[in-house]
C-alpha cells in the first residue's frame, strides 16, 4: 500500500536517475552565449537577453555565473524561449555584450529538490501529508461544508465560474484550460474571491514567464491600496519589464516598508564615510611621520658605514705603503749580497736565493694588499652613494611632513586614531544591525503577503518559501510540471491545492527516457499529474468531480480552433466553442503566404527534398524546407504580421532555422525559433510548422502515433500558438503515403487538404539549383561572424566535378574524408591513385559508406582493399549523405555518390571558406567521427606500450586452454591476456592480469591528463578498470582502454 514516506522516496530515487542521465550525457555546465543586449531592469537585476547555439531545457531561477573574459557575474536564468536565454545579473554589463559563457550545474536544482523532500520525508521540514497523497489521487478529494458560491465574479464565462466555485468548495481542483480559454483570468479571479475569504496564497509555475502571466489578472483585480501595501509579492527576477509586476516584486515591496529604515542606513553611511575619511587621514600623517623617523635612522647608519669604510681605506693604504718599503729593504739587501764575496756573505749570512724568495712573497703580499685596497674603496663609494640617497630621502620625507603644518606630537596623533577607529566600529556594528532589519523585513514581506508569485525553483531554494505556509496553493501550466515538484508544492498547502493546465500538450520533459535502464524516473518523470491523479484515462473523465473543463477560446482564427479539435478536443467530448475576436487575428489572417486564408498547406513534394540527419544524435534536418520556412516568414512580416514562430520537432531543424533567421536578418523581437517542446505556452500571430521529415528515412518516432500519443499533444501544441495563420510545411506525398491511417498526422494533412489552402513550396523555392540554396548553406554557419554569402560556393555537374575534385585532393595535406553512400568499381578506379598517394605521404583518408552487404562481393572486395592500402573504412547504417571534406579548408555537398556514381545527372556544391566548412562538417558528424579516430589511435598506440610495460613487470601467461602463447587484449571490463589464435577463431582462453601488476604498469607509462596535466592512474568502476586523473575529484577525465 502507498504510503508517503514510500512514495517521497521513489520521487527522491526517481530524481536521483534522472541526475545520472544527465550526467552521462554531458550535462551542460559551459554553455557559450553570443549577442546579449540589455533588456531592461526587472526586481533589482539588469535584463540581459542572448542568442543561444541550441535549445536547451534549464528551468528557470536557476543559479549560474556569466564568465566574460576573465571576469565572473552571478546570474539569475529566467527564461529560455527558443533560442533566447534571458538572463538577470547584478552587474549593469553595458549595452551588449558580443559572446560570453554560462557556467552551471544542470542538475543543481534536482539536488535541492531531493534535499526538500527528504526534508518533508523525515519530518525536519512540516508537511500537509494528505493533501499530497489527495493531489495524487492516494486518498479520497474532500469537500468544504457548506461553503458559500463566489456570485460577483467580474465577466467570467459559465465554466469559468463553475471552476472558480469548485476550487472554492473541495480540497483539490484540477481546472482543464485548453488553448485560449482563458485559464488566466480565471485564476485572478480565483485568487481574489480567496483573498476575501481570508485564504493566503501560493501562484506558481515551472517558468517565470508562466507565473507573471498567472499573476497579471490577480494584480488587476485587486485595489491600489491592497497592491501598495504589498498584499501581493511577487519573489525573483521577472521574465519580463512589466509596470504591473514591477510595484509587486519584493524588491519594490521591501522599498516602500522600509523607507525610514533606508532613510537612517543612508544617513549612517554618509557619517561613515565621513569618519573613514578621517581615519585615512590620520593613518597617513601616522606613517609620514613614521617614514621620516625611519629615513633619519637610514642616513646615521649610512654615515656611520660611510665612516668605517674610509677608515678600512686609509688602513689599507697605510699597510700598502709598509709592505712597499720592506720590499725596497729586500732589493737592498739583495744587491749587497750579490756583490759581497763567500766569506762575507758566510761571516754576515748574506743568502742571495733566500732573499730572492723572500722578494717574491713580498711582492705576493703587496698584490693581496692592492685587491684588498681595490674593494675598500669600492665599499666606500658604495657606502657614499647609499648616504646620498638617504639624505636625499630624508629631505623628500621632512618635505612631505613639512606640508602637512604643525601637528601634535606621534602619541597623541595614535590615540586620535584610536578614537577614530573605535568611532567607525560603532558606526559598522549600526549599519549591521539595519541590515539584518532588513533581512528580517524581508522575510516579514513573504510572510505578510496574502499572494505570493515563485517558480517552484524558488520554493525549492528560498528558505521564506519552502517554511512558508500557504492556505492554498496554485499551480499553473501543472502539465509540463515533473511530479516530485508537483508533491512538494503539493505539501505546502493546508487547505487546497489548485491544479491548472492542458493534459493534450506535451508532458514534463525528461533526460532518462530508457524505462529499462530507469524504472522510477520512468514512473514519476514521464507523466503528468493529470494522468497520474487518475483524471485522464485514455479520455478525460468528465463526469469527475476534481475536473472543471474550460471551453470558450478567445486566441485564435475559429479554422484554427477547428483543427485542435478535430485533432483533440472532439474526441475527449470537451470541442472548443469560439469566440475570438476577429480584429485582434484579422491582420495575420490577411498576410502572406496565401492572403485570407487561416490554414496553408505549403508542400514540397515538387521538388521532393531529402532531410539529414545529426550523427551521432538522430535529430534530424531538411535544408530545403528551412529555406522554405525563411522566406515565408518574411513575407507574412512585409505584409502585415507583427510576429511570427518558426517551429519543428527537430532541435536540428530548429537550430538550422535559427541560423537562416539570423542570416538573413529578420528582426529577432518579430520572429521566434523553437522546437514545438519549448513554444508550449506560447502564442505568434503567424506560426510556420517545419514538419522536417522527408525521405531517405521513415517517419520520426515524434511525428508517429495515434490519438492520445506524444504526436497527438506536439501537433496540438504547434498549431495552437497561432493566432491568425498556421502555415504547414510538409512533403505532403511522402508523409501521406507513409504515416498509417488514422495517426494524427495523416488525420492533420487530410484536414488541410479539405479545409485548407494548398501551396506548392516550389513557387518560393524552385529546387535544389536555385541560387538562395547556395546563400541558405551557407546560413547554416555560425551566426557569430557575419559572413554574408558564401564566396567561392560553385555549382558542379557529374562531368566537370570529378577533375575539380581530383585537383583538391593534390594538395591535401591532413585530412581527406568522404561520404559515400555505395562504391563501385568504375569510379574507385577513378581516385584511387592519388588517395593512395596522400596516404603514403601520412594524409588521413576516410570513407564512410553504407553497412556491409555480404551479398554484394565486389562492393566488399573494394573496401578489403581499401584498408589494406591505409585508407580507412567506417560503415553507417542508412547513410545517404554525399559530401567531401579537404583539410577543413574544402567541402562538397550534394547527391552525387563520389564513388559509384557515372552518367549521372547528379550535382554538387564547392566551398572554400573555411568557417562554412568546419560548421558543415560539425553539421555532418564528420568532426566527431575524425575526433573518434584520433581517440583510436592514441588508444591503439596506448596499448601498445602498455604491452611492453607489461612485459618488464612478467612474462606473459601460457594460454590456459590450449597452452599457445598469449597477447594483450581488453574488453568492456578493461586489458587481459587472450590467447594468440583467437582472431582466427580459434582457442578463447584468457587470463586476468593481475591488478597490481597492472597498475605498476600504467605508472610506468607515465601519462598526463590532457583536462589537467594531473597524474593518469588505473581505476576501477562496476565495468572494469579504466583510466582515470588522480586529482580526482577536481579533474573527472576517465578514458577507456
Amino acid at each position: 500500500m502507498a504510503t508517503f514516506d514510500s512514495i517521497t522516496t521513489e520521487l527522491i530515487a526517481a530524481l536521483e536517475e534522472e541526475i545520472n542521465a544527465i550526467k552521462e550525457s554531458g550535462g551542460a555546465e559551459q554553455i557559450r552565449v553570443h549577442d546579449g543586449r540589455y533588456g531592461g531592469t526587472a526586481a533589482g537585476r539588469f535584463l540581459y537577453i542572448f542568442l543561444l547555439d541550441t535549445e536547451l531545457n534549464i528551468p528557470s531561477d536557476t543559479p549560474a555565473q556569466l564568465c566574460i573574459d576573465k571576469d565572473s557575474h552571478e546570474t539569475i536564468i529566467l527564461s529560455v524561449q527558443g533560442f533566447e536565454m534571458t538572463l538577470g545579473i547584478q552587474d549593469d554589463l553595458g549595452p551588449f555584450i558580443p559572446k560570453a559563457v554560462l557556467s552551471l550545474s544542470a542538475y543543481y536544482l534536482l539536488e535541492q529538490l531531493q534535499r526538500r523532500l527528504d526534508e518533508i520525508r523525515t519530518g525536519v521540514l512540516p508537511a500537509e501529508r494528505d493533501m499530497c497523497m489527495r493531489l495524487f489521487a492516494f486518498q479520497a478529494n474532500v469537500s468544504f461544508p457548506n461553503v458559500k458560491p463566489a456570485t460577483s465574479l467580474g465577466d467570467l464565462n459559465r465554466e469559468q465560474m463553475e471552476a472558480v466555485n469548485r476550487s472554492l468548495g473541495q480540497r483539490v481542483t484540477f481546472i482543464w484550460g485548453p488553448p485560449g480559454t482563458g485559464k488566466t483570468r480565471t485564476i485572478g479571479a480565483l485568487v481574489r474571491e480567496l483573498v476575501q475569504r481570508g485564504d493566503r496564497v501560493l501562484v506558481t509555475s515551472h517558468t517565470n514567464v508562466a507565473v507573471d502571466t498567472a499573476l497579471i489578472p490577480v494584480i488587476k483585480a485587486l485595489d491600489d491600496n491592497e497592491i501598495q501595501g504589498g498584499a501581493v509579492v511577487r519573489v525573483g527576477a521577472l521574465a519580463r519589464e512589466d509596470p504591473e509586476l514591477q510595484q509587486v516584486t519584493m524588491e519594490a515591496v521591501l522599498e516602500r516598508k522600509s523607507k525610514d529604515l533606508r532613510q537612517q542606513q543612508q544617513a549612517l553611511g554618509v557619517e561613515r564615510k565621513r569618519v573613514q575619511g578621517v581615519r585615512d587621514q590620520l593613518a597617513a600623517t601616522i606613517r609620514v611621520i613614521e617614514t621620516v623617523e625611519k629615513s633619519e635612522q637610514l642616513v646615521a647608519t649610512a654615515k656611520i658605514a660611510l665612516a668605517g669604510a674610509e677608515q678600512k681605506v686609509q688602513e689599507e693604504g697605510n699597510a700598502i705603503s709598509q709592505a712597499r718599503k720592506t720590499l725596497g729593504d729586500l732589493h737592498s739587501k739583495l744587491q749587497q749580497a750579490e756583490a759581497a764575496g763567500f766569506i762575507r756573505r758566510v761571516f754576515f749570512g748574506f743568502n742571495p736565493e733566500v732573499i730572492r724568495r723572500q722578494i717574491v712573497n713580498q711582492e705576493t703580499v703587496i698584490t693581496k694588499l692592492e685587491a684588498a685596497y681595490q674593494v675598500a674603496q669600492q665599499e666606500r663609494r658604495a657606502a657614499s652613494v647609499a648616504l646620498s640617497e638617504a639624505e636625499h630621502r630624508q629631505a623628500k620625507d621632512r618635505q612631505a611632513l613639512e606640508s602637512l603644518g604643525p601637528l601634535p606630537p606621534l602619541p597623541e596623533l595614535r590615540q586620535q586614531l584610536g578614537e577614530v577607529e573605535k568611532n567607525l566600529k560603532q558606526l559598522d556594528e549600526q549599519l549591521a544591525a539595519i541590515e539584518a532589519r532588513l533581512r528580517e523585513m524581508a522575510a516579514t514581506v513573504i510572510r505578510d503577503a496574502r499572494i505570493v508569485g515563485a517558480t517552484l525553483s524558488r520554493l525549492v531554494l528560498l528558505e521564506e518559501l519552502y517554511r512558508g505556509t500557504f492556505d492554498t496553493v496554485i499551480i499553473d501550466e501543472a502539465s509540463m510540471v515533473p511530479l516530485p515538484n508537483l508533491w512538494f508544492a503539493g505539501s505546502r498547502a493546508q487547505k487546497r491545492v489548485v491544479v491548472t493546465g492542458d493534459f493534450r500538450q506535451l508532458p514534463p520533459i525528461a533526460t532518462a527516457r530508457d524505462a529499462e535502464k530507469y524504472p522510477l524516473a520512468a514512473r514519476w518523470l514521464q507523466t503528468d499529474i493529470f494522468v497520474k491523479a487518475g483524471i485522464v484515462e485514455g479520455r478525460a473523465r468528465l463526469d469527475d468531480p476534481r475536473l472543471c473543463a474550460l471551453k470558450v477560446q478567445y486566441r485564435m482564427h475559429e479554422a484554427i480552433g477547428e483543427v485542435a479539435n478535430m485533432l483533440v478536443y472532439e474526441h475527449d467530448g470537451n470541442p472548443l466553442e469560439h469566440r475570438a475576436d476577429p480584429k485582434k487575428y484579422a491582420h495575420a489572417t490577411a498576410a502572406l503566404p496565401e492572403s485570407g486564408e487561416p490554414l496553408v498547406l505549403c508542400t514540397t513534394s515538387g521538388a521532393n527534398p531529402w532531410c539529414g540527419r545529426l550523427d551521432p544524435g538522430f535529430s534530424r534536418y531538411n535544408i530545403y524546407s528551412a529555406i522554405v520556412c525563411i522566406r515565408l516568414a518574411a513575407r507574412a512580416l512585409a505584409s502585415g504580421a507583427q510576429n511570427v514562430g518558426l517551429v519543428a520537432p527537430y532541435r536540428a531543424q530548429t537550430r538550422l532555422l535559427q541560423h537562416l533567421v539570423e542570416q538573413y536578418r529578420l528582426p529577432g523581437e518579430r520572429v521566434e525559433t523553437a522546437t514545438v517542446h519549448r513554444f508550449q505556452g506560447n502564442e505568434k500571430d503567424v506560426i510556420i510548422f517545419d514538419l522536417v521529415d522527408s525521405p531517405p528515412f521513415q517517419i520520426g518516432k515524434l511525428l508517429s502515433g495515434g490519438w492520445g500519443s506524444e504526436a497527438m499533444r506536439l501537433f496540438n501544441v504547434a498549431c495552437t500558438r497561432a493566432k491568425g495563420k498556421l502555415v504547414i510545411v510538409a512533403h505532403h506525398d511522402y508523409l501521406s503515403q507513409k504515416a498509417p491511417a488514422g495517426d494524427s498526422l495523416a488525420t492533420l494533412l487530410q484536414y488541410l487538404e479539405q479545409h485548407g489552402k494548398i501551396m506548392d513550396a516550389r513557387m518560393v523555392v524552385q529546387d535544389y539549383a536555385d541560387p538562395a540554396v547556395k546563400i541558405a548553406l551557407g546560413a547554416v554557419m555560425p551566426a557569430r561572424r557575419q559572413l554574408g554569402n558564401p564566396e567561392g560556393a560553385t555549382h558542379f555537374n557529374e562531368g566537370n566535378f570529378y577533375p575539380a575534385f581530383l585537383e583538391d585532393l593534390r594538395d591535401a595535406a591532413g585530412e581527406v574524408v568522404i561520404f559515400s553512400p555505395f562504391i563501385a568499381e568504375r569510379r574507385l578506379a577513378d581516385v584511387i591513385t592519388p588517395l593512395r598517394r596522400l596516404v603514403d605521404r601520412g594524409v588521413l583518408v576516410l570513407v564512410v559508406t553504407r553497412e556491409r552487404h555480404e551479398s554484394n562481393q565486389v562492393t566488399e572486395e573494394l573496401i578489403r582493399q581499401l584498408s589494406t592500402i591505409g585508407i580507412k573504412v567506417l560503415r553507417r547504417r542508412g547513410l545517404h549523405e554525399k559530401l567531401a571534406f579537404v583539410d577543413r579548408k574544402i567541402a562538397w555537398f550534394g547527391s552525387l555518390n563520389i564513388l559509384s556514381h557515372s552518367r549521372s545527372s547528379e550535382v554538387m556544391i564547392r566551398f572554400s571558406q573555411p568557417e562554412l566548412v568546419v560548421r558543415l562538417m560539425e553539421l555532418s558528424g564528420t568532426v566527431y567521427l575524425l575526433k573518434q579516430e584520433e581517440r583510436r589511435s592514441v588508444q591503439k598506440h596506448r596499448l601498445t606500450e602498455l604491452a611492453d610495460a607489461l612485459k618488464k613487470r612478467m612474462a606473459f601467461p601460457s594460454c590456459p586452454l590450449c597452452g599457445g602463447t598469449t597477447g594483450l587484449r581488453t574488453g568492456k571490463h578493461g586489458p587481459f591476456f587472450g590467447c594468440a589464435s583467437f582472431r582466427n577463431g580459434g582457442c578463447k582462453g584468457l587470463i586476468n592480469i593481475p591488478r597490481r601488476v597492472l597498475e605498476l604498469a600504467v605508472q610506468d607509462l607515465e601519462l598526463t591528463c590532457p583536462h589537467c596535466g594531473g597524474k593518469v592512474v588505473l581505476k576501477s568502476g562496476r565495468n572494469g578498470a579504466f583510466l582515470g586523473c588522480s586529482r580526482y575529484p577536481d579533474c573527472r577525465w576517465t578514458d577507456s582502454f
